[in-house]
């Protein structure tokens, strides 16, 4: 196979104290309503409701996954995996099998190099759910969906372990179908959104572009990480103005300003009325922005 970037990590851990609960990401396991977070029915509404006292499943912030690479070209050549529809693979090249779910619209053709989202789901969300949530999005506009699941005790995301189980997914996807090597993107929603600023931000020659929904800086990567990166990244944000972190999200707004992003062109700033939550009627639009970039 051709290989696209061979993503190797880098850690460094270091203890993160919270500063108050209403910085803290919510157990999202419910809707409003009561249903499944991530549940990704039709007008289902993830997430929305109060903040706990944590970040995130460990409690501590993490610098990213930096991942050596390099390019080879603009398709990856894969042209073994199923489609059309939603599929279920396991990576075997990780020390522990990795399974993760993907969604491969039916515009897909082995023989023209297709993008990929890579989807990271809320405390207490899986990977099948967030899947399908973007499902209907990804049928339209003619991306993959990639998802794992996160590995932490109480549903959220473990830095050290849960990249490198991304790492072993995207490998595999890679491997198996024809991805567009230039056009490979990165979602997250809450303790997803958290994990993929570090990702985005520590690779950022890796992936075109990422979007985060109701995600901030300090909770892994640091509010330094914009004046860190290697590039600047484009960046889309979306915040509720009643989410609890809509403060921070906000102050990230001006940290990538200050690192030099510019708002209209490299970074998107969208707040809506709501709380901890993303809706599905905004897929589209994250989408469209993220579909400008590429590598």
């Amino acid at each position: 196979m051709q290989r696209a970037r061979r993503l190797f990590l880098s850690f460094g851990l270091f203890a993160f104290a919270c500063g108050g609960g209403s910085l803290g990401e919510r157990d999202a396991s419910t809707t409003r309503d009561g249903a499944p977070a991530d549940a990704g029915v039709p007008d289902s509404r993830v997430g929305d409701g109060a903040a706990d006292s944590s970040f995130g499943d460990s409690g501590e912030r993490d610098s990213g996954g930096r991942m050596d690479a390099a390019s080879t070209g603009p398709g990856s050549g894969g042209s073994g995996g199923a489609f059309p529809g939603a599929q279920t693979r396991t990576a075997t090249s990780a020390t522990v099998p990795v399974p993760y779910e993907l969604y491969v619209p039916t515009s897909y053709d082995p023989g023209t190099p297709s993008p990929l989202l890579s989807v990271f789901h809320g405390q207490g969300g899986s990977g099948a759910n967030m899947r399908d949530f973007w499902a209907i999005a990804a049928e339209a506009e003619g991306f993959l969906v990639l998802a794992t699941s996160s590995t932490g005790s109480s549903g959220g995301w473990v830095p050290a372990s849960d990249v490198p189980r991304y790492d072993a997914a995207l490998t595999d996807a890679l491997g198996a179908y024809n991805i567009d090597t230039s056009r490979i993107y990165l979602w997250g929603f809450s303790a997803g959104a958290h994990l993929v600023h570090s990702i985005g931000l520590e690779n950022a020659d890796t992936f075109a572009a990422y979007s985060v929904s109701a995600g901030v800086l300090a909770a892994l990567e640091g509010v330094d990480g914009p004046a860190r990166a290697s590039r600047k990244i484009p960046l889309d944000i979306h915040i509720g103005t009643d989410d609890p972190l809509f403060p921070q999200a906000s102050s990230d707004r001006s940290a990538f300003l200050a690192a030099g992003w510019v708002e209209g062109a490299n970074l998107s700033f969208v707040p809506f009325a709501g709380g901890h939550t993303v809706r599905e009627d905004q897929l589209t639009e994250i989408w469209a922005f993220l579909a400008r970039f590429r590598l």
